[in-house]
């Protein structure tokens, strides 16, 4: 056998034939595939064996190529401070003809281009994590700024395996090209976390600068799946720390209705409902008046006690507010939440998804007296009614009870058209699964999609409004801006796409939008000369196309 100090090769890949640890299938096809591509494009790889690897005793300039990131030959090479590189790492610089990352750590692959910053960890399991995130491409930094997109936390727990788990994160970061920062600062773009903390500075930094807080199993898929880019909106979305994650909530002074409502929302968005108080188990006490047994419990046993307030602004705003701002005042000896037993499911009508324009936005306060979880049609009617505006009731009836885009297969929709080219559209009212097919939906029709910061621009020509719940504050945005845009329901921009044509936009008005329901106003006259104005563009295009 050849000695490999004596060999000029420069580039190897394992031979996982010689590995003594464990390997499959795939990642033994993994290898062959990248040697016989590295070949193919002229680069003269090297097998190399495990006791080949070990024969290494310096660093130098040669790269070696592994299909998995463990192993003795990996660990000694890594010690070495050698250049290493995973299968997917390579295959994608070769399909997109670009160079290998000049890293000083291992690189696996690139599916987590994000800068990391991580909280409630020690040093030990910072260190770990961080590996992980350089490793898949990922930054990581230590101080929260407008720079991180992630922010990964966890307390820390004494158990061995919590700690082998929280090392073997920070490595699959820094494996997947990631960067792992402690602090959270400017540059770091995902926070991980176990549970939403308010009284963590860095969780109240990532809501405050819009920063998703993500579950570890982000990371973890983002290590099975290497070509997949799991910094996309859709896949973060999919992995956000539940708002009540880690809390063991119990209700006290509530009618039967509305504690079933509340419990419904606290174990949909993670949270574990008991109906009985328990002494270092239970962590929050909702109540809706001052005064009962399970309080004086809660206060002895120093657990958080909320009134439902708490519950409703927490699954408005999709962050977990601090309790203290939510603390029953001594004031309060009689139910605050009467209406929730005789009024028509006003829980069941919350959002009861992340709402994805939510962050940030203010709703409206509610007083003592009045704590229902308001849904849209009461948000809107409230503000409206109080200004002097008429009554909603008509336009309530109108409102679809689903989203039209639930029953649609997108890919019935055909290829690309340029039926909505030139219109800038901006979505709300639907929930986070949803919009992903309306998202395919302005892709294929041409549109341009809009975001938040949009809303006032010129750039917005269309505002959608769907069923789901929305905060009051959008509304009035939307409303102030329905004077000069259009507002219409999801089906306008449904048929239009299944149409292949930009449909008249008068049948297709949003309700809430509408001067007192009619459609005799100088503004809706407006709308009607722009949507013909619109589908004369449109026209004059294709004539001149064909």
């Amino acid at each position: 056998m050849q000695n490999f100090s004596d060999d000029p090769t420069l580039i190897y890949v394992i031979d996982l034939n010689t590995v003594t640890d464990e390997h499959t299938p795939e990642e033994l096809q993994d290898a062959g595939n990248t040697y016989k591509a590295l070949k193919e494009a002229g680069v003269g790889p090297r097998n190399i064996s495990e006791e080949e690897c070990l024969q290494v005793t310096t660093k130098r300039g040669a790269i070696f190529i592994f299909p998995i990131f463990r192993g003795k030959a990996f660990e000694h090479l890594k010690k070495l401070g050698c250049r290493l590189f995973g299968t997917p790492i390579v295959m994608q610089c070769l399909g997109g003809n670009a160079r290998l990352p000049k890293e000083d750590f291992p690189v696996f692959s690139r599916t987590l281009d994000a800068t990391v910053c991580c909280t409630g960890l020690r040093s030990s399991d910072r260190t770990a994590l961080m590996e992980k995130v350089r490793w898949m491409g990922g930054r990581f930094q230590g101080d929260l700024t407008d720079k991180v997109t992630h922010l990964v936390a966890e307390e820390c727990d004494p158990t061995s395996a919590k700690y082998r788990e929280a090392t073997a994160l920070m490595e699959k970061v820094r494996w997947m090209g990631g960067r792992f920062q402690g602090d959270l600062t400017d540059k770091v773009t995902h926070l991980v976390a176990e549970e939403c903390d308010p009284t963590s500075a860095k969780y109240r930094e990532a809501v405050r600068m819009k920063i998703p807080v993500l579950t570890k199993d982000w990371i973890d898929e983002a290590w099975k799946h290497p070509f997949v880019n799991m910094t996309s909106e859709e896949f973060t979305e999919h992995y956000k720390v539940p708002i009540f994650s880690k809390l063991v909530i119990s209700v006290s002074g509530l009618p039967v209705a509305s504690r079933n409502e509340i419990s419904r929302l606290i174990e949909h968005h993670g949270g574990v409902y008991s109906a009985e108080l328990k002494r270092g188990k239970s962590t929050h006490l909702v109540v809706d008046k001052n005064c009962g047994d399970k309080l004086r419990r809660a206060k002895q046993w120093e657990i958080h006690i909320v009134t439902t307030k708490w519950i409703e602004k927490c699954v408005i705003h999709g962050v977990r507010l601090n309790e203290r701002d939510y603390a029953p005042s001594a004031k309060l000896s009689r139910p605050l939440s009467r209406t929730l037993s005789t009024t028509t499911a006003p829980i069941a009508d919350l959002d009861t998804s992340s709402p994805s324009n939510c962050s940030g936005v203010k709703t409206p306060s509610t007083s003592q007296e009045n704590l229902r979880l308001l849904s849209i049609e009461q948000l809107v009617n409230r503000k409206l009614s109080g200004s002097g505006e008429k009554k909603l009731s008509q336009i309530q009836r109108k409102f679809a009870t689903t989203d039209p885009i639930e029953n649609v297969d997108t890919a019935s929709l055909g290829t690309f058209n340029d039926c909505l080219t030139g219109c800038g559209v901006f979505v709300c009212g639907v929930t986070d699964e949803n919009m992903v097919k309306w998202r395919r939906v302005l892709n294929i029709t041409g549109a341009s999609r809009c975001q938040d910061q949009d809303l006032q621009s010129s750039r917005v020509t269309h505002i959608v409004v769907g069923p789901h719940p929305v905060s009051e504050e959008l509304l009035l945005q939307i409303k102030n801006r329905s004077h000069e845009v259009a507002v219409v329901t999801p089906e306008w921009l449904l048929q239009s796409a299944q149409r292949r044509v930009q449909v008249p936009l008068l049948e297709f008005m949003h309700p809430i939008f509408k001067n007192d329901g009619t459609e005799n106003s100088s503004d809706v006259a407006s709308l009607k000369r722009r949507g013909l104005s619109l589908l004369d563009d449109q026209s004059a295009k294709r004539r001149r196309l064909s």
